[in-house]
């Protein structure tokens, strides 16, 4: 491909379902991810999240301010990236771009939130005269509820809806765009040949039989880390479990570009499910709220009362406290004596 603007891979796919792998791997095959990535966790992600931690903390506090989060199955206002208070997070992730890949060639992104913000992505990528590739990362929605329920301690049913959430909204938001759609197994069954699809199928050029970025790769993908597996167990009867199970071998049975219409009666059944589920939904946020805003308070008022108690305790052991004892008691006496006399 021979494009004088700069390319962004952005990677979309939803929470636990190998996005972070496949980043990693990219990465180290020459794709720029930024230099301000968040830690590793050795419990959910000892490879690394390779998330850029400046973006990722403006996403949940545009999800704050559109009052949803990550993890919440309602789906946003309508046209809520055209919203004046959007203006400044849009414009601080521009700011971030500009300095951190000006220089970068070809950069890539991941947070699984991306999904859910596309239509901002959309607006921000072409302000900056970038071009965009998409890359949908799949794992099968059972691991990725156990997963979950694991980590997070999220119902599977609930997982469910919002893999399907994250998964539509990611197909809707990169149609007519360079895009690609790669599994999780897949990945770990072949990294060679997954990163080489990509790269053929969004023009861009791909190096995997260089030694040395091999040994690197190699020693990063780590098979034992997956502990979750399809093949071990099932999802539910229910039906968001069977509308995802659905999803997911119409994806990996149909060609990205007829994926809309393949994909059209789960769409519609889940944002009917989405409208049934949001008045519950609030409710329960608002309960949240509500618990953590009185768990704040709680916590308040326990550090006041430590710290109360700690300068009593601290006054009465000052030496004006000890030697002012006797006129404590003296002044105290006619009290015990009206107690004295009144029992008497």
């Amino acid at each position: 491909m021979n494009e004088s603007r700069p390319q962004a891979i952005l990677v979309l796919g939803m929470h636990r379902s190998g996005t972070s792998a496949l980043t990693g791997v990219l990465s180290l095959l020459g794709a720029d991810p930024g230099a301000l990535l968040i830690s590793p966790h050795e419990e959910t992600n000892p490879k690394g999240f390779w998330e850029h931690s400046e973006i990722v903390t403006i996403h949940e506090k545009l999800l704050a301010a559109l009052d949803s989060s990550w993890q919440d199955e309602r789906p946003l206002p309508d046209n809520w990236w055209s919203l004046p208070f959007v203006t400044p997070f849009r414009a601080a992730l521009k700011a971030i771009l500009q300095r951190d890949f000006s220089q970068s060639p070809l950069w890539i992104l991941k947070d699984p939130r991306i999904c859910r913000l596309l239509p901002m992505w959309q607006e921000i990528l072409r302000d900056l005269g970038c071009v965009p590739h998409f890359v949908i990362t799949l794992r099968n929605p059972f691991e990725v509820a156990r997963s979950l329920e694991l980590r997070d301690r999220i119902p599977e049913a609930r997982s469910c809806l919002l893999w399907l959430e994250h998964l539509l909204e990611a197909e809707k938001g990169t149609r007519g765009h360079s895009r690609v759609v790669v599994t999780y197994d897949q990945l770990l069954a072949d990294w060679q040949a997954t990163s080489q699809l990509i790269a053929t199928s969004l023009s861009l050029s791909c190096h995997t039989d260089n030694p040395v970025i091999a040994a690197k790769v190699e020693s990063f993908l780590e098979p034992s880390l997956r502990h979750h597996f399809a093949a071990k167990g099932a999802l539910s009867d229910g039906r968001l479990s069977q509308l995802a199970s659905e999803a997911y071998k119409i994806i990996l049975s149909t060609p990205v570009d007829q994926l809309a219409d393949a994909l059209a009666p789960i769409v519609g059944e889940v944002e009917q499910v989405s409208r049934l589920v949001t008045p519950w939904a609030t409710q329960f946020y608002n309960m949240d709220r509500a618990l953590t805003a009185l768990g704040a308070k709680n916590a308040h008022l326990e550090q006041t009362i430590t710290y109360q108690l700690s300068e009593m305790l601290r006054m009465k052991s000052t030496l004006s406290w000890q030697m002012t004892k006797p006129l404590r008691l003296i002044a105290n006496l006619p009290g015990l004596v009206r107690e004295i006399l009144s029992r008497s």
